[in-house]
């Protein structure tokens, strides 16, 4: 399965990595945090999201949720799922 993983903080990162560690294909995107082992960096929250399969991110409050929903969701596949 392919993820787009948004928000690798302290709780994202080390999900993510599992995520990877599973077997899955995943992409992420954080401002600050550094990248997990395995996941591939994206430029932007919407590469990340961009032919994912599922989308999760793990942010730190809803405001910026907002925000970076109205990014990713135009950018999502048909049948794609949006995780928070």
């Amino acid at each position: 399965m392919k993820i787009g993983f948004i928000g690798l903080g302290n709780m994202g990162g080390p999900m993510a990595a599992n995520l990877v560690k599973a077997g899955h294909a995943v992409a992420g995107f954080d401002l600050a945090a550094p990248m997990p082992e395995g996941v591939a960096p994206a430029a932007s929250a919407t590469e990340a999201a961009q032919g994912a399969d599922v989308v999760i991110t793990m942010l730190p409050n809803g405001a910026i949720l907002r925000a970076v929903a109205d990014q990713v969701i135009p950018a999502m596949a048909a049948g794609a799922v949006f995780c928070d």
